[in-house]
């Protein structure tokens, strides 16, 4: 038993040093908050390495994990504050070391296409944020979402479809 757990840790540990951008910025999507992002990550490692269930694929169970911490933080927040408190923080923006005279530029090209991502349903939006920016497979998004394959094959077709019309309406041209 003790040589599960164990393995369990090392196997968890892997998979944070391997998929924690990915995880933090899925969490990003639901939260729009770094701060809640980043505690969904770490409540959902917490909570997976404290468990002693048995796990088929763990990099999809813990994305699940992800997936409910960030959404329970965000009702959370939803009963305690005011919406107007701030503004969103940007998924899509540059990283600090980058070139600062395509900074403003960039932003407001993330800016857009989060406005463009925040007007699919939820369901679309969160497909293209797991497939596109966290690297994962529609096999692995399926599990994630315990959804079937076909679904989730059609809710990224459909999603991408009318994102790239909503950026149009909202003119960029790529």
């Amino acid at each position: 038993m003790r040589d599960k757990k164990k393995n369990r840790k090392r196997a968890l540990w892997k998979l944070y040093e391997a998929d924690r951008r990915n995880m933090f910025g899925y969490a990003l999507s639901i939260t729009r908050s770094s701060g809640l992002a980043e505690d969904a990550v770490h409540e959902a490692f917490a909570k997976v390495a404290a468990s002693n269930g048995p796990v088929r694929n763990l990099r999809g169970y813990v994305f699940r994990a992800v997936r409910n911490e960030a959404l329970r933080s965000v009702a959370v927040r939803d009963r305690t504050e005011s919406l107007n408190e701030g503004e969103p923080e940007l998924m899509f923006a540059l990283p600090p070391g980058s070139n600062p005279d395509r900074r403003s530029e960039a932003r407001e090209e993330a800016a857009l296409l989060e406005r463009a991502l925040d007007d699919l349903v939820f369901e679309q939006k969160e497909t293209i944020v797991l497939r596109i920016y966290s690297g994962l497979t529609f096999r692995q998004i399926a599990a994630i979402l315990d959804e079937p394959l076909p679904t989730v094959a059609s809710r990224y077709r459909r999603g991408l479809e009318k994102l790239g019309a909503r950026m149009r309406n909202l003119g960029y041209e790529a």
